[in-house]
């Protein structure tokens, strides 16, 4: 299963005729875990605009945040159970995004309980991508 991508022209929503899947899920997810920090970072130096509110997109970018996190939590369990072989056919960002699902997971305290994770299933599925390929 992959994302549908939507665009939005002249105020009409359309549809590609593709599905976005397989690595490009992976360089999507990356991407948005990268613009999401980056814009919380510049919250603090935003002045108001018409736009939004620096309020508004902080609220945006944790929604983001929070989605992506949970995604990358659901799939940890599968690639705890992968076996090496298949290990090695995952893109070197699926590291990346289990750390940062962690680092999320852990800057939000209580709130990713209630989203149900179990950030030990994401711990292990990291620890095993890390001594596979031998980083740290």
């Amino acid at each position: 299963m992959g994302l549908l991508l939507h665009i939005e022209c002249d105020g009409n929503q359309v549809s590609p005729l593709f599905p976005i899947t397989g690595l490009y899920t992976y360089s999507i997810s990356r991407a948005l875990y990268i613009i999401h920090w980056h814009i919380l970072d510049q919250v603090p130096k935003m002045g108001s605009c018409t736009y939004k509110s620096p309020s508004e997109w902080q609220i945006n970018s944790y929604a983001a945040l929070d989605s992506i996190t949970k995604m990358e939590a659901r799939t940890a369990a599968t690639r705890s159970n992968l076996p090496l072989e298949l290990i090695d056919a995952l893109p070197p960002s699926c590291l990346f995004l289990m750390r940062e699902a962690l680092k999320h997971i852990g800057d939000s305290g209580d709130k990713s309980k209630v989203w149900g994770i179990n950030d030990q299933e994401l711990k292990n599925a990291t620890k095993k991508l890390e001594d596979r390929w031998d980083v740290k």
